[in-house]
C-alpha cells in the first residue's frame, strides 16, 4: 500500500487533493444547515465536521503549487458546490413516487436561498483570505521549508480565513432581517455560532497540523525528484 502511494506523481497528488478540497466544500455546506448546542447556546454546526479538512487542503496547495493554482481551486470548488445546489433544486421540484422520501429529501438538500449565497459568499472571501496569508507568511518566511513554521502558517491563515467564512456565512444566511420565507437566529446566536465556530476550527487544524506538515514535507521531496 505504501509501496504504491510513493509512486503517485505529483500532478496525481494535486488531482487527488483537489478532489478532497472539492467533496469537502460540498459536505460542509451539507452539514452546516445542523447546529449542535441548546436552547440557551448554539456552539457549532455540522459543517465543523469537515471544514478542517478544506482548509488543509487549502493549505497544502499554496504550500506547494503557489496561490494562482489556490485561487483556481478554491474558485472551482465555488463553481462546482453552486452547480451541486442547482441540481438539489431541480430534483426537489420534480415530483417523487414517495412523499416521504420527497419530503425527507427536500429537508436535507432543499437549502435556502440565503443559505446558499452566504455559503458561496463566504467560501470564496474565506479561502482568498487563508491563501492570501499563507502565500504572504510563506514568501517572509526566512525557511520556507521549515515544518514548524509551515504548521504556524497554517494555523493563523485558518484563524483568519475561518473568521471571515464564518461571519460572512451566518451574517447572510441567518441575520435577523425578518426577511419572508427564511430561518433567522438572534443577533447573539449568530455570534455565539462565529465565536465558537472559529475556535472549534482553528484547534481542529492546530491539531492536525503535524500530520499536514509532513504530508507537505513528503510534496516537497516529491516535487524535487520530478
Amino acid at each position: 500500500m505504501l509501496s504504491k502511494l510513493k509512486n503517485i506523481k505529483i500532478s496525481d497528488w494535486l488531482v487527488i487533493i483537489t478532489a478532497g478540497y472539492i467533496a469537502g466544500a460540498i459536505m460542509q455546506n451539507i452539514l452546516a444547515v445542523k447546529t449542535f448546542g441548546n436552547s440557551l447556546m448554539a456552539i457549532t454546526t455540522g459543517g465543523t465536521l469537515i471544514s478542517w479538512l478544506v482548509f488543509a487542503c487549502m493549505d497544502v496547495v499554496t504550500e506547494i503549487w503557489g496561490k494562482k493554482r489556490a485561487i483556481q481551486t478554491f474558485t472551482c470548488g465555488a463553481i462546482l458546490n453552486l452547480l451541486f445546489n442547482l441540481v438539489c433544486w431541480i430534483a426537489i421540484i420534480i415530483p417523487g413516487t414517495s412523499d416521504f422520501i420527497q419530503s425527507s429529501y427536500a429537508t436535507v438538500l432543499g437549502t435556502g436561498w440565503r443559505i446558499v449565497i452566504g455559503s458561496i459568499t463566504a467560501f470564496l472571501l474565506g479561502n482568498f483570505i487563508n491563501t492570501q496569508i499563507m502565500y504572504i507568511m510563506k514568501v517572509r518566511s526566512k525557511d520556507q521549508n521549515d515544518s514548524k513554521r509551515f504548521m504556524f502558517r497554517a494555523i493563523i491563515s485558518t484563524l483568519f480565513g475561518q473568521l471571515v467564512d464564518n461571519a460572512l456565512f451566518y451574517l447572510i444566511a441567518f441575520a435577523p432581517l425578518n426577511i419572508p420565507g427564511t430561518v433567522e437566529n438572534s443577533w447573539t446566536m449568530i455570534g455565539q455560532l462565529v465565536l465558537f465556530t472559529t475556535c472549534i476550527e482553528t484547534l481542529v487544524e492546530a491539531v492536525v497540523s503535524p500530520l499536514t506538515a509532513r504530508f507537505v514535507k513528503y510534496l516537497k521531496l516529491k516535487t524535487k525528484e520530478s
